[in-house]
């Protein structure tokens, strides 16, 4: 295997484990009862605001409100397990990649998810 087709593959995977994640926290779990009920309706509080607020938007994403925020930002940097950070461009390609392929996974999966709870 060439190291591209690895690169690909390794970005690939950490995206889709990172949007797994991302997409029960943001999406499973806030949508149930559970006990981080306080903390979503914080967020959905602060993704709300208008105004001189609307500022907290920017900050309730990817601390929770969106899925594809919350895989995208945990994709970048949990993808530096495999590849440390550095001002190269291999690396920066890396990160950005594995982000991309989280949010684009995110978004599969919360509409799968989303329609698979329509339809029950």
């Amino acid at each position: 295997m060439s190291t591209a087709t690895a690169l690909l593959l390794d970005s690939a995977c950490w995206g889709l484990a990172c949007a797994f994640i991302g997409t029960v926290y943001a999406t499973v779990i806030a949508s149930e009862r559970s006990p981080l009920d306080p903390w979503f309706d914080l967020l959905r509080w602060m993704d709300d605001r208008r105004g001189w607020l609307t500022p907290l938007a920017w900050i309730a994403k990817p601390l929770g409100a969106c899925a594809k925020c919350v895989s995208g930002w945990l994709a970048m940097f949990a993808s530096s397990l495999s590849m440390p950070w550095s001002f190269a461009p291999l690396p920066i390609f890396f990160h950005l990649l594995a982000a991309c392929c989280a949010v684009i996974f995110a978004h599969a999966l919360t509409e799968h998810y989303l329609w698979s709870k329509s339809r029950m």
